[in-house]
């Protein structure tokens, strides 16, 4: 891998320097085009659809037929063989990660390091179709197989531990920040892992080229969606972890409630984008 390979270069520059230093490695991968080298993936048992893995790769996902036309076993197939090529991708790239951690262990460039490792968002593979927000890929819609993402701290003297709390990424910047005793030059809006308040609101926006603005509040096991045509969903977490079933309901009083964070969010984001004009009706 590239990345992995400038990475090192880099690291062995900032040792040579035997001073505190500071090393940030972006991987792309597992990105659409689904490219994993052969070994990785196997998507024989697709290959009746017509769909081989070398068009895949070259970009043809973001041409995908109207699943809609197709059979709902053409369907499934289609996704699953999508999916394999993801896996195949997330296989390629635990591997190629694996020898870029030993290598940097040998060199000793772990023995005093503090690692943070986050991923940025998720894939969508069409799970919300149903609802019309459907599609392949990121940035179409404010849910969890998009939006969740990883991160973890490790070091050689750090024991394990686990936060599956909801958290935000400006989170492990204060983290970071308390850690290090890093004064930042503006105040962050992120706490130390672990110590929100419970009932602390995630906010969410997706603006994607001409479609109808999307903003999410989430507080505690509860998200409330909303888009700037109108579109109003409600999905209840610690019932259904996914958030894939719209449980909408404007008689709710959960709804209700989460409909006053919302609306302060829609006033605020209104104010700073006075070019999209008034939203469709917003409340229960």
């Amino acid at each position: 891998m590239a990345v992995a390979a400038a990475g090192l270069e880099e690291a062995t520059a900032e040792l040579d320097q035997r001073a505190p230093w500071y090393l940030h490695v972006h991987f792309i991968d597992p990105h659409g085009d689904y490219c994993p080298p052969d070994g990785f993936f196997d998507i024989s048992p697709y290959q009746d659809l017509g769909i081989d893995a070398d068009a895949v790769c070259n970009g043809s996902y973001d041409d995908a037929p109207d699943l809609a036309n197709e059979s709902n076993q053409w369907q499934r197939e289609y996704v699953d063989e999508l999916q394999e090529l993801y896996r195949g991708e997330l296989r390629y790239w635990d591997s190629e990660f694996g020898t870029f951690f030993q290598n940097l262990d040998e060199m000793g460039a772990l023995d005093d390091t503090l690692v943070v490792f986050v991923t940025d968002h998720g894939q969508q593979f069409y799970e919300r179709d149903a609802e019309g927000y459907g599609g392949h890929g990121h940035g179409i819609y404010l849910g969890s197989e998009e939006n969740r993402s990883t991160a973890a701290f490790w070091a050689k003297n750090l024991h394990p531990g686990t936060w599956e709390g909801p958290t935000m990424h400006q989170d492990l910047t204060e983290t970071l920040y308390q850690l290090l005793g890093v004064q930042p030059r503006t105040p962050t809006d992120g706490s130390l892992v672990g110590t929100a308040p419970d009932d602390r609101v995630l906010r969410g926006e997706n603006y994607w080229f001409g479609e109808p603005v999307l903003l999410s509040v989430l507080k505690s096991d509860q998200q409330l969606v909303y888009d700037w045509a109108g579109g109003k969903h409600f999905y209840a977490l610690d019932q259904d972890p996914t958030g894939l079933t719209d449980a909408y309901d404007p008689s709710d009083p959960d709804v209700t409630a989460l409909w006053g964070e919302m609306s302060q969010w829609v006033h605020e984001v209104r104010a700073d984008w006075p070019s999209m004009g008034a939203p469709a009706y917003e409340g229960p």
